[in-house]
């Protein structure tokens, strides 16, 4: 965002381009098309729109409130802000969180990995003293097992076909980390299995499952969130094995998005009056 000086004409987007061509190395040419101009109205409606996430590709997104406060208070301590932009992005920042707490905009979750980490939670009734098992160490297993430690999870345990990769992630939750031949023996003592790995077949079948349930005296919730499927379906099957998989998941996220949805118009009412005034 940059305030175009009185005595100039459209034409400066020309050379914010150029400097920030010359900044991040790359040619003006290719960030001049992804240059708006607007008046100060349209230009205070598109950051309100931004921060209250009615512009994000995951419609009312809860952290972009937080990216646009964190892009202000770098601008402040830059000395890049000026009357206008103060003004401005004090007011999105205002508008922004009037959206989060008047409207349900930002309730109930988008994505898979936090909807498979809130199934978990409210199967188990709560997940302190709770023990996970994540399965592969993709971006999709990453999110589900930080949000577990987010939420409180007793233990997190990782394995991955390379060993190593799951080291480095349990190391920075504080969780543990087994090779991928420990995956059977680690079923008998966890209480909830996220699973998303790449593997072109399950990597978890009904035997294994069955002759591990003989043992256990508790129910065991397994969450395949991977394409192809990681669990074998028949899993199901299995008396005190409860398995969801992302067509579960899938048909979540449209319920949620539907709910989103329809918060949109109190959304936009919010903004529209925070412009006004």
């Amino acid at each position: 965002y940059a305030v175009l000086p009185e005595d100039q004409d459209e034409s400066f987007s020309e050379e914010i381009a150029q400097f920030l061509g010359e900044f991040h190395g790359c040619f003006s040419e290719e960030i001049q098309p992804a240059i708006l101009t607007y008046n100060v109205e349209e230009s205070a409606r598109h950051l309100f729109n931004v921060a209250s996430g009615l512009n994000a590709i995951a419609l009312g997104e809860n952290q972009i409130l937080g990216q646009v406060r964190e892009a202000y208070g770098v601008a402040l301590g830059a000395g890049t802000t000026g009357k206008v932009t103060s003004k401005l992005f004090e007011s999105a920042l205002s508008a922004g969180k009037r959206v989060r707490t008047e409207t349900k905009i930002g309730q109930n979750p988008l994505s898979i990995s936090s909807l498979a980490v809130d199934l978990a939670q409210n199967a188990l009734q709560g997940l302190e003293q709770k023990e996970a098992l994540i399965v592969g160490s993709g971006e999709m297993s990453e999110l589900a097992a930080r949000l577990l430690k987010k939420r409180g999870i007793g233990k997190i345990t990782l394995i991955n076909r390379t060993l190593g990769k799951a080291q480095e992630l349990a190391k920075s939750l504080g969780g543990g980390a087994l090779p991928w031949e420990a995956l059977n023996e680690v079923l008998a003592d966890v209480d909830v299995v996220i699973s998303s790995t790449a593997a072109p077949h399950p990597v978890l079948y009904e035997h294994v499952v069955r002759d591990v349930m003989r043992s256990r005296k508790k129910s065991l919730f397994l969450v395949d969130i991977a394409m192809p499927r990681d669990i074998e379906p028949t899993v199901q099957d299995i008396d005190n094995v409860h398995l969801y998989n992302l067509n579960d998941l899938q048909d979540l996220v449209n319920r949620n998005l539907a709910d989103r949805e329809r918060e949109v118009p109190k959304a936009r009412a919010i903004v529209d009056s925070d412009v006004g005034c």
